[in-house]
């Protein structure tokens, strides 16, 4: 794939879980926005409140998670700011406006914008 940046060229891929069958992973480009060895998912922080389908089981709330040898490759070499392909989740892309979702706009359509 061509992008106005330059090409887009792929390192490597890996098996991947892609959230639940009631709340799949994206498909798309995405943007890496945090990069923390540690973290606590907290529900609040996609909009849940306590009660809400999804709010206690933080595993499955379409997050893509990765073998341990494969996480720590990512971790490894990985940045912020790197763009990452999912493939094959069942759902559709990132929203253009949601975080860093207008990777998902074709060339032609944004540069109209």
């Amino acid at each position: 794939m061509e992008h106005p940046l330059g090409p887009i060229r792929q390192l490597t891929t890996a098996p991947v879980t892609l959230g639940s069958p009631d709340w799949l992973s994206p498909t798309g480009y995405a943007v890496i926005m945090e990069r923390e060895r540690h973290s606590k998912f907290n529900a609040g922080s996609i909009g849940l409140k306590p009660g809400d389908k999804g709010y206690y089981a933080p595993l499955v709330v379409g997050c893509v998670g990765l073998l341990p040898a494969d996480a720590a490759w990512f971790f490894n070499n990985m940045r912020t700011g790197d763009v990452v392909q999912v493939l094959n989740t069942g759902a559709p892309a990132v929203e253009p406006l949601e975080g860093f979702g207008d990777w998902n706009i074709a060339w032609a359509g944004y540069a109209k914008r």
